[in-house]
């Protein structure tokens, strides 16, 4: 199975750079 990328994964409470950046 292909898991998506972290990066176009945003997890609430974990890693969250859109929620960082703002």
């Amino acid at each position: 199975l292909n898991q998506p990328p972290p990066t176009t994964i945003a997890l609430p409470g974990r890693e969250g750079p859109e929620r960082s950046s703002q």
